[in-house]
């Protein structure tokens, strides 16, 4: 039995930000692959890497987040051919809404044949979907709670993620001075990209719809 005091986080002043825009906000990673994995397996599993890393599992209370010892809810979601993944409505929801921040989507697969639906002939892919809400976690966040999913799923030990310092926390602790001044007169600030550029003259066009399946990083579940 676990007697230690239970995870709790303060609200940094970034994640109030998420918390107040009163959209869904929402950090997804999709992954697939081909093989045998069941929804009990696929709970168990996220069960095991709630424990490790309890910042998946955050209610807010007041001015923080405190761990419901709740695991994130594994949810099946069964496609129609042809139907996009990206846009179909589980991926739309809201996590912000008082309840659990986090959740995984299961996508069964197709099985493979002569006219399987998959480029090699095995079929669909198996899909998993993680999902959190941005006030409490990142993209590389959630990537440090799928890879304890996946160890749980392999029978190993998750390694966990248990820090309690929010963003702000943080910063001070390897910056104590601050941040160093910003630097004048070093020209136009130029960042490299691989999205096209917008056109001239016309309205320009939103990335995805809404279809985006990660987000920005910012901190990891702690």
């Amino acid at each position: 039995m676990n007697t230690s005091a239970p995870y709790t986080r303060r609200i940094g002043p970034d994640e109030w930000t998420y918390i107040g825009m009163g959209i869904p906000n929402v950090c997804q990673h999709v992954y697939e692959g081909h093989g045998d994995l069941t929804a009990e397996a696929l709970a168990a599993a996220v069960e095991q890497a709630g424990e490790a890393c309890p910042g998946t599992r955050l209610r807010r209370r007041k001015r923080s987040w405190i761990d419901s010892g709740v695991a994130p809810a594994v949810r099946v979601v069964n496609l129609e051919p042809g139907e996009d993944l990206l846009a179909h409505p589980t991926l739309q929801t809201t996590l912000n809404d008082g309840g659990a921040t986090c959740e995984v989507l299961l996508v069964p697969g197709e099985a493979g044949g002569e006219h399987a639906d998959g480029a090699d002939g095995r079929g669909r892919p198996i899909r998993l979907v993680f999902r959190g809400f941005h006030g409490i976690t990142d993209a590389r966040g959630m990537l440090l709670w799928a890879a304890n999913v996946f160890q749980a799923l392999r029978g190993e030990e998750p390694l966990g993620a248990t820090s309690t310092l929010n963003t702000g926390e943080f910063l001070r602790q390897v910056m104590p001075e601050g941040l160093p001044p910003i630097q004048h007169g070093l020209g136009k600030a130029e960042w490299t990209t691989t999205m096209a550029s917008i056109p001239r003259g016309g309205a320009a066009m939103s990335g995805a719809g809404g279809r985006s399946a990660a987000t920005t990083p910012r901190s990891p579940p702690r």
